[in-house]
C-alpha cells in the first residue's frame, strides 16, 4: 500500500517540504493512500488544528476517532459516499474531539467541484440549511479583474425558518451584483435581469427551484 504526501497552501498550491519547513503561513498537509486522499492535516502558525479524514470500508469510526482526537481540536470525517449519475455525494460528520457536532452531505459533480450541501440537526435529524451553487460556463459582458470571490458562480441558500419558510437566497458573484444578497419571489427576481440571462436562465435549470433533490438526476 503506497502513501504519499502533499502540501498546499491557503490558496491550494502544491509546496515542497523545504518550503513548508521555511514558511510561518497556513498550509495543509495531504496524505494519499494507494492515489486516494485519506487524511488532510490544517495547519495554523505551524500547529496542527483541525484535520479532514476519509473513512474507509471496514474502518470503525469509533477507533479512528479515539486516535484523531489526541492529534486535531475538530475532525472532519467523511463516512460514505454513493455515485448517481456524473455526481458524487459523500455524508461527513463532525466531531469535537470524540463528541458529535454536526453532519451532513455533500455532493460534487464530474470535475469534482462541490455543486451543493446540505446540514442536519445532530438532536432531531433534520434538515437545517441547503446550499448549491452553479458554476457559469460562460460570461457574458462580465468581466473577472480578480475583485469578486468565487467569480462565476451562483449560489443559492435554501432558508429553513419559521419566518421566511421556502425562501430562496442567492448570492450572484459577478461584478456588480457581489454587494448584497438578494431574496427570490414571485414579484423580484434578480436571475431575470438582461444582464445575468445572457449567462444563465433562470426557467432552464429547476434543479435551482428547491432544495430537492439535493443529488441532480439529470443535467443541471
Amino acid at each position: 500500500m503506497g502513501t504519499e504526501i502533499k502540501y498546499k497552501n491557503a490558496f491550494g498550491e502544491e509546496l515542497s517540504l523545504q518550503q513548508i519547513k521555511s514558511t510561518s503561513s497556513d498550509y495543509s498537509q495531504e496524505q494519499y493512500v494507494d492515489g486516494e486522499l485519506k487524511r488532510i492535516d490544517e495547519f495554523e502558525a505551524g500547529e496542527v488544528v483541525y484535520g479532514i479524514y476519509y473513512l474507509s470500508e471496514g474502518e470503525n469510526i469509533q477507533t479512528v476517532l479515539n486516535e484523531l482526537s489526541e492529534v486535531w481540536e475538530t475532525a472532519e470525517v467523511y463516512t460514505s459516499k454513493e455515485t448517481i449519475g456524473d455526481s458524487t455525494a459523500r455524508n461527513w460528520e463532525l466531531y469535537k474531539g470524540i463528541q458529535k457536532i454536526n453532519s451532513g452531505k455533500n455532493v460534487y459533480d464530474s470535475e469534482n467541484r462541490e455543486i451543493a450541501s446540505q446540514q442536519v440537526s445532530v438532536l432531531t435529524g433534520g434538515i437545517t440549511s441547503v446550499t448549491k451553487i452553479f458554476y457559469l460556463e460562460t460570461f457574458g459582458s462580465f468581466i473577472d479583474n480578480g475583485d469578486v470571490q468565487n467569480f462565476g458562480t451562483i449560489e443559492f441558500d435554501y432558508v429553513y425558518s419559521e419566518q421566511i419558510p421556502g425562501q430562496i437566497r442567492v448570492m450572484v458573484n459577478l461584478p456588480g451584483y457581489e454587494i448584497k444578497e438578494y431574496y427570490l419571489s414571485e414579484r423580484k427576481n434578480v436571475l431575470l435581469e438582461p444582464l445575468i440571462r445572457e449567462v444563465f436562465i433562470w426557467e432552464d435549470h429547476p434543479y435551482y427551484h428547491s432544495s430537492f433533490p439535493l443529488i441532480p438526476t439529470s443535467t443541471v
